[in-house]
């Protein structure tokens, strides 16, 4: 008819639309419905009040990010089949928090105290270490198939951007 406009068809799905998003205290995971939208709540760890998704990986079942009380922390990696689970903290640290994750979702990183961490299941928490002069450093993506990692480090001369590639070290 003149004058009416058709309704658009709705977008495809991708992982980023079909991310997760974390809501605190709603416990449960069934999807809500909300217009076209659906957001899963996911649970927060044992003991906890709140939980953030900082990450999701390509294929989009896995979920990363903190989880815990305010001022503790605890970073997480959550699927569908295996759940919320905790990651730990490196040692000598109280808290951490899990920024990137591997295509697959095999591979964890973040930063827990003042120090980047790469974290498998196999390996647990893996200490990445620092810059020369560094003070503290975080880990904020992976690539997808787990061999590199950036993020920053505080040096005496600024905080400066890393590249860590698994064969090398941190660069």
């Amino acid at each position: 008819r003149p004058g009416r406009q058709e309704a658009s068809p709705a977008p495809k799905e991708s992982a980023a639309v079909r991310a997760v998003l974390m809501c605190a205290g709603l416990g449960g995971a069934a999807p809500v419905a909300l217009g076209q939208a659906s957001f899963q709540a996911l649970p927060v760890l044992p003991g906890g009040n709140f939980s953030s998704a900082h990450a999701i990986s390509g294929d989009g079942l896995t979920v990363v990010g903190e989880s815990g009380i305010t001022g503790v922390h605890h970073a997480f990696r959550w699927t569908q089949l295996g759940g919320m689970s905790d990651i730990g903290v490196l040692p000598g640290a109280s808290s951490s928090s899990a920024s990137g994750v591997s295509l697959d979702g095999t591979i964890v990183v973040g930063a827990s105290g003042s120090r980047a961490f790469l974290w498998t299941k196999e390996g647990g928490l893996r200490d990445l270490g620092l810059l020369p002069g560094g003070a503290a450093s975080g880990a904020a993506a992976v690539s997808d198939d787990g061999t590199a990692v950036v993020g920053f480090c505080t040096t005496p001369q600024g905080t400066r951007s890393f590249r860590w590639p698994a064969s090398a070290g941190m660069a």
